[in-house]
């Protein structure tokens, strides 16, 4: 995902990180915990600057499962960043419980990024 934009108020106001990017083959996967490619909060503290966008985060399995989380959210402050993209190809699927590439929700929100199983 890409970086925040700056605040204008001052240089120091620096935008967030952008969410990177993640790539797991694998032939089964289990998630129990999370796989985030989150974008960060604007760093200065109420300071306008953009928060980054969500990352990329590609999977292929033969068997997707768990009770965990996959997302590529964008960072949640007063400038909100977008979601990222989220890929999914897999034979069998086994009730994994979430998978989101939201934006974030604060103030000027961000779109909500894509989630695809091609």
């Amino acid at each position: 995902g890409s970086g925040g934009g700056g605040g204008s108020a001052s240089s120091a106001y620096v935008g967030g990180n952008g969410g990177g990017r993640v790539q797991i083959v694998a032939d089964n996967i289990v998630v129990d915990g999370a796989i985030r490619a989150n974008g960060t909060l604007g760093h200065g503290g109420g300071t306008w600057a953009g928060c980054g966008s969500g990352g990329a985060i590609n999977v292929d399995t033969g068997t997707l499962s768990g009770s965990g989380i996959i997302e590529a959210n964008g960072g949640s402050q007063e400038n909100s960043g977008g979601g990222g993209r989220i890929a999914v190809r897999y034979t069998t699927w086994d009730n994994l419980a979430t998978i989101q590439a939201l934006g974030g929700t604060v103030q000027n929100p961000g779109d909500d990024g894509t989630v695809t199983f091609p």
